[in-house]
């Protein structure tokens, strides 16, 4: 019998043959983190667990980048869009999310 603690749906539940029997192992189930920017690593709000029945944001990289972050990626491609900034000049941490905007812009 499986003890009242393990009864739960938030445990899983694997079969395991040893030499003598077969033995029922139980171990906890990993819970989702809190999903996070790509950039600075804060928490975006309103996306919840990550689930995809859950509402999605529909703005550009919603549900990767944080509104603050995308505010500058969008500053930085219309400056390089302009030419006043060259795409060797931006950080490379930001330059691959640079230049997808620039060719949706």
């Amino acid at each position: 019998m499986v003890r009242r603690k393990d009864r739960t749906t938030k445990v899983i539940r694997e079969v395991v043959k040893t030499p003598g029997r077969k033995k029922l192992r139980v171990r906890r189930k990993r819970t989702k983190g809190k999903v996070r920017c790509a950039l600075c690593k804060n928490e975006l709000h309103g996306i919840g667990d990550g689930a995809k029945s859950k509402k999605r944001t529909t703005r550009i990289f919603g549900g990767h980048l944080c509104h603050k972050c995308v505010e500058r990626i969008i500053t930085l491609a219309t400056r390089v869009k302009e030419g006043v900034l060259g795409l060797e000049s931006i950080p490379i941490s930001l330059r691959s999310f640079v230049e997808k905007m620039v060719k949706s812009l």
